[in-house]
């Protein structure tokens, strides 16, 4: 019995062997495809588990800026009405000369405090809870990535304007430090 390329023999029976010589290929096939499923639903749980953890990070650091936006607009509502920045008017005006103030301090003193409003009401919108959505669309992550990127500079200018120091002297700078440099 002469056998042909194609495993039969010339009187048309099968190889004995062909079965055997067969079998590699078919657990080869049946392992890709355990191993395809298997990857499949491990790659979602871990793709989930990694969502969730940078979201809620997103989130935390709305929060922690929300935050501080809160704690700094009730100190300047509480400043201003216990007239450590003066308010704006003509008798308030009369009463700056007459301390000693010249009109041009005056200004700079309501133009920061109005600068210091502008800046806290920003930063209030920015990192309203009610007004950010968790649904895990393209344009929606890339809508909070922007508003956590401006909330943040916006954060920045708060306290450049503040005067608020870390430890260390320098000025404080948000977690953008660590989230902002890797996805700019």
């Amino acid at each position: 019995m002469d056998a042909t390329a194609d495993g039969t023999s010339h009187d048309g029976a099968s190889d004995p062997f062909d079965a055997v010589l067969q079998l590699e290929d078919g657990l080869y096939a049946e392992g890709y495809a355990l191993g395809r499923h298997d990857g499949a639903l491990a790659g979602r749980q871990e793709g989930r588990a990694v969502g969730l953890e940078t979201g809620f990070d997103k989130f935390m650091e709305m929060g922690r800026l929300a935050g501080k936006a809160a704690v700094w607009t009730a100190v300047a509502s509480r400043s201003r009405s216990t007239s450590v920045v003066p308010a704006v008017s003509s008798e308030t005006e009369n009463q700056a000369n007459n301390a000693g103030l010249d009109s041009t301090e005056f200004d700079a003193q309501t133009m920061s405090v109005s600068r210091l409003q502008k800046h806290l009401q920003t930063l209030h919108d920015l990192t309203n809870p009610a007004t950010l959505s968790t649904t895990n669309k393209a344009s929606v992550v890339e809508d909070v990535d922007n508003r956590l990127k401006r909330a943040a500079a916006k954060a920045r200018v708060v306290e450049r304007i503040l005067g608020e120091v870390t430890d260390g002297g320098t000025l404080q700078d948000p977690i953008m430090e660590d989230y902002g440099q890797q996805h700019v």
